[in-house]
């Protein structure tokens, strides 16, 4: 915590080292054009990582929060269908990825609740969804969302106006290889809604 406690920063490193870990993937299946979910065993993999987050409490009413995560992954004696794989990434481990979100509260007058106006931005980094193709490598997410949210001053009810995706960025979440070829989905495109809630 620093600066009067207005600031708080958390750090921290890892390094792990899997022998025969099991992972779950999306595959093709001998004599069939389609696939089903596998489980696989690694030989050994290797992870090692920096995660950043910090709070920051600009004013009463206006705040910063965020997060970064580094990663960078290593299989080795990984056979699939006879094909040696060693050395390519784990799957869904994208090297970079940081989240960052601003905060501003306005109270209503005469007890009315308050609005929180927020805005958020996310990056993730390409990531491998299977390991037979790096055709299965996904680009970069780049996500821009906000949301005008009104709670009651009991905090019994609450009322939001929201938007996902807001520039409408065009994007694949995941890919599956089925038959000779790889399938991808979408990410959802710019979205809006309406979400209330009731605490009893």
């Amino acid at each position: 915590v620093l600066f009067d406690q207005k600031l708080r920063l958390n750090a921290t490193a890892f390094y792990m080292d899997y022998t025969d870990l099991q992972i779950v993937r999306f595959g093709p299946v001998p004599s069939s054009p389609f696939g089903t979910f596998l489980t696989t065993t690694i030989g050994s993999a290797k992870i090692t990582g920096v995660e950043l987050e910090f709070d920051m409490q600009v004013s009463e009413q206006f705040s910063i929060s965020g997060n970064y995560a580094y990663l960078d992954t290593e299989v080795n004696d990984l056979v699939i269908n006879g094909a040696d794989l060693s050395g390519k990434t784990l799957r869904q481990a994208p090297e970079h990825s940081f989240n960052i979100s601003a905060d501003y509260y306005v109270p209503i007058a005469n007890d009315m609740g308050g609005l929180d106006f927020n805005l958020q931005y996310s990056f993730t980094d390409e990531q491998r969804f299977d390991y037979l193709s790096d055709d299965t490598i996904s680009e970069a997410m780049k996500l821009l969302s906000a949301q005008i949210a009104w709670t009651s001053s009991d905090g019994g009810y609450g009322l939001a106006l929201w938007g996902k995706n807001l520039t409408d960025y065009s994007y694949v979440n995941h890919t599956y290889i089925i038959g000779p070829g790889v399938i991808g989905t979408w990410g959802a495109p710019r979205t809006f809604g309406i979400t209330g809630t009731v605490k009893f």
